[in-house]
């Protein structure tokens, strides 16, 4: 991975880019993409879910809400 994960919110009670949350979900995305096994990362498609689903269990945890995440991946 190159450079930090951007993440775009929008609409997500609970959750304020100006508290820290907005850092703590890209951290939450490095770690996800790190911890994810060599078949999950060569596979575009998992490795979409994979972040999605670590990165929607975040933000159910801390907001209680049931965001949409839509992971885009860009490779250079």
């Amino acid at each position: 991975m190159q450079g930090e994960p951007e993440i775009v919110a929008r609409g997500v009670r609970g959750f304020d880019s100006n508290n820290g949350d907005l850092e703590d979900a890209r951290r939450v995305v490095a770690a996800a993409i790190a911890g994810a096994s060599r078949q999950t990362l060569n596979d575009e498609g998992l490795l979409k879910e994979h972040v999605r689903v670590e990165l929607k269990r975040y933000i159910q945890k801390l907001t209680g809400a049931r965001p949409v995440i839509l992971p885009v991946l860009v490779q250079i």
